[in-house]
């Protein structure tokens, strides 16, 4: 199913990296579609066949390379999956440009925030095992956990996954390095003590890392083991994920994609920010994880979370919210940037999606539980939008498999 990689030598005049970056963090990067259109009826399928996608794949591959070339990306790897099954695995590119060695699909990049998506699955897990409770106040869990605000009694432990805690924004200090560090946990939560509210506890939601961050500790108050540990045990070896990883010590050279500057390439990315956006992973990795949200917590038999936890993460989390500043459509869920997006939803299709950029990489996960696809994408830049090359090669597979007549207008 792999093929050999494709060399990209980059070329100028693309976005920036920092510009991509706020446009991620945001949620704003456009979708769009970069073929051409039909207005056809998107329910007018051609039969309920399975395709082998070679249509797709090989429409995907030109996107791939010209996405890389076009933004100077050194390497990307993805994975299409259907239902439970992985369809597709490759990697592009180089991840040593003085030896010109290929990427692989064991090739480990940083998913950056798409970690978030474990980190809800371990909140998740204690929830279904009688643990925590998503609506119980955090200080239950936490009694060291205050803030300068009084309402800080208030958040519980839905609003450090919905976004909605009110905490004032990101503690930058050594969230991304290049050494590791096992206390970047406790320094937020010491951050946070000096810290006011922004807007009070479920007011509204506004995307928030460090929410994610004090999920690490939740976990080893509750469990006794460090959040790396739960992960470990309870997430990636149950799903096989055995490549998987989070960057707690040197990465030995030639197993992951560095960044490059120009052609110097980059020390190893160190995200401390564990929860938040630390997992080092591969796509043909996470497509055990959407297999196993796309087979109603099952995987391999085995039922490692609840349907009613699935259903729960995908249940939009702003429709009550007093107040909605910035209109967030896709409607943020417990993990997911958002439960419907714009450019599968314009084809009628429902998406859960999670993008991920660090100062390095830049990645997108899309989950379509009607469809029984998922598909997940990184590699060593934002510029070459993951999330746009997401929606093209999920559009193209509904439009092969028959779900759409062609590819609907932008």
């Amino acid at each position: 199913m792999n093929q050999p990689p494709v060399s990209i030598h980059p070329v100028h005049g693309h976005p920036t990296r920092r510009d991509l970056l706020k446009l991620g963090a945001l949620g704003l990067l456009v979708p769009t579609w970069l073929t051409g259109c039909s207005d056809s009826d998107p329910d007018s399928g051609h039969g309920g066949s399975t395709p082998d996608y070679s249509a797709t794949i090989a429409d995907a591959r030109v996107a791939i390379v010209k996405a890389m070339s076009d933004s100077g990306t050194p390497s990307v790897s993805v994975a299409l999956i259907e239902r439970d099954r992985l369809v597709w695995a490759e990697a592009f590119g180089t991840i040593d440009k003085a030896t010109n060695t290929a990427a692989s699909t064991e090739t480990l990049f940083c998913i950056g925030s798409c970690s978030k998506i474990l980190a809800t699955l371990a909140v998740m897990m204690l929830s279904d095992r009688g643990l925590v409770r998503l609506d119980e106040p955090l200080v239950t869990y936490l009694p060291g956990f205050n803030m300068a605000s009084p309402d800080y009694t208030r958040i519980t432990v839905r609003m450090l996954l919905n976004h909605s805690s009110g905490f004032p924004g990101f503690d930058f200090r050594d969230a991304i390095g290049t050494a590791p560090r096992t206390d970047y946990a406790a320094q937020v939560m010491q951050t946070l003590a000096k810290a006011r509210l922004k807007h009070a506890p479920d007011e509204m939601s506004v995307y928030c890392n460090d929410g994610f961050t004090l999920v690490e500790l939740l976990v080893q108050a509750v469990t006794g083991q460090t959040y790396i540990q739960f992960v470990t045990q309870n997430i990636l070896l149950p799903l096989g994920m055995t490549r998987s990883r989070f960057a707690t010590e040197p990465f030995a050279p030639g197993s992951f994609a560095p960044g490059y500057d120009g052609d110097t390439q980059l020390p190893q990315e160190f995200p401390n920010i564990h929860g938040s956006g630390g997992l080092y992973s591969t796509p043909a990795e996470m497509a055990s994880l959407a297999r196993m949200l796309l087979n109603q917590g099952v995987f391999n038999g085995k039922q490692l979370l609840s349907t009613a936890s699935i259903a729960a993460m995908a249940r939009n989390q702003t429709t009550v919210q007093p107040l909605q500043p910035v209109v967030v459509t896709d409607g943020y869920g417990l993990g997911w940037d958002g439960v419907h997006q714009d450019g599968l939803a314009a084809a009628g299709v429902t998406a859960w999606h999670k993008n991920g950029g660090t100062f390095v990489y830049g990645s997108d996960f899309f989950v379509l539980p009607d469809e029984g696809l998922a598909l997940m994408i990184t590699g060593t830049s934002t510029a070459y939008r993951p999330g746009m090359l997401a929606e093209r090669i999920l559009l193209q597979a509904l439009v092969e498999r028959g779900r759409l007549a062609a590819l609907p207008c932008p």
